[in-house]
């Protein structure tokens, strides 16, 4: 809110999140690879399952096994007493996984082959012991997911602007790195991107959106904004965001060229999670009328301050005025302007509404196309952080 303004500008500085990595490190309590084999190898269907129906305390299954394959070792209802599964390599020299309880007190482990060869799964009894009782080890495979149809700028999907959000669900499953295309300069970018492409609606802004599912692994995103006359490229980057809506990105892109075509790139950050995400296109609505000075809002002075209601959204930079020399100024700036009264004296005061930190300079002009001359500036003078 605003009340007695002169020919001004309000600005809004942009605040930077800087976001962290949170890793997990799970505590391991692996027995050592001592145990003995039992039979000889096994090649588990994939899909499908088999088992091994007897593995005893201090015993191991050799198990032949595929990069890319997913396998679930579990003793789970199929031994009489306290399980532990170990996994080592084919060479044991390098352990691969480790359960106790996964389903207490039996154990479930499940590894994503990165090489193919074969695998060693250790069976103790807690805590690392041997016995003469028998186990049932159920070895399921399950192979990866074909790649996501859009893994391509050629078969991205295509997003339809308007001017309320209509989630499109993505993922990456799957998902490889695309050749060609310029690296973003953003979030971490280490393959595994989607694509996405949409029509810039009349008046060239348009405002891409991303949020977390939830129950969904994918809760950092990355997403970058390409031009191009066809999905085969040349690509040129317009725009890169990592973090807005908490960890997932948003960009508010204005200046493009209506009825073309944006490529829209989306990854997760660092590639080492996979799921589920939303994304959106909207139309931003128009700018305020009183964008520029030539259309700035006319206030009257008078004796008690009358507060009226205004809004920054889709405001724009204005040109050919000095930058003010207070505040963050970065642009997305209105106008209002007053007539100075006989005493040459007036108070210009905000209030925050939805909008809590602002700042304001005051200017003096002959004519609303200039030229201007800051006669003042205010970060912090009024109520809270307003100006």
């Amino acid at each position: 809110m605003i009340c007695r303004s002169a020919l001004q500008r309000w600005y809004l500085g942009t605040v930077l999140a800087l976001s962290g990595i949170l890793g997990w490190l799970p505590a391991s309590a692996q027995c050592t690879n001592n145990n003995t084999l039992t039979g000889s190898a096994v090649t588990p269907p994939c899909p499908g399952t088999t088992s091994v129906a007897c593995v005893q305390g201090g015993q191991y299954a050799l198990v032949n096994v595929v990069s890319g394959n997913t396998y679930t070792f579990q003793t789970c209802g199929g031994a009489t007493w306290d399980t532990q599964i170990t996994l080592f390599n084919g060479a044991a020299a390098t352990s691969l996984a480790y359960n106790d309880d996964g389903c207490a007190p039996q154990s479930a482990v499940s590894w994503t082959a990165n090489y193919t060869g074969q695998v060693r799964v250790l069976l103790d009894e807690y805590p690392c012991l041997a016995n003469t009782t028998c186990a049932t080890l159920t070895i399921t495979c399950t192979p990866p997911p074909p790649p996501a149809t859009n893994n391509e700028p050629c078969t991205a999907t295509a997003l339809t602007p308007s001017l309320a959000c209509v989630n499109t669900v993505g993922s990456n499953a799957a998902a490889t790195a695309s050749a060609g295309v310029p690296a973003p300069t953003c979030s971490n970018y280490a393959g595994g991107d989607v694509w996405f492409s949409v029509v810039v609606p009349a008046g060239g802004a348009l405002t891409l959106s991303s949020t977390a599912i939830t129950g969904s692994l994918l809760t950092d995103g990355g997403m970058a904004a390409y031009t191009s006359s066809s999905c085969a490229g040349p690509f040129t980057q317009v725009g890169c965001n990592d973090d807005f809506n908490g960890l997932m990105p948003l960009l508010a892109l204005t200046g493009l060229a209506p009825g073309t075509t944006l490529w829209v790139r989306y990854w997760e950050y660092g590639n080492d999670a996979v799921g589920q995400f939303n994304i959106c296109a909207t139309i931003p609505p128009p700018p305020p009328t009183n964008d520029n000075p030539c259309q700035a809002t006319a206030l009257t002075v008078t004796s008690n301050c009358v507060y009226g209601t205004f809004s920054n959204t889709s405001t724009t930079a204005t040109a050919g005025v000095p930058a003010p020399s207070c505040g963050f100024y970065t642009g997305a700036d209105v106008w209002f302007m007053f007539v100075a009264p006989p005493s040459g004296i007036a108070l210009v005061q905000t209030q925050a509404g939805t909008w809590t930190d602002a700042d304001m300079s005051l200017y003096t002009a002959a004519a609303c196309n200039g030229t201007f001359a800051e006669v003042l500036c205010d970060d912090l003078s009024g109520p809270g952080v307003m100006p």
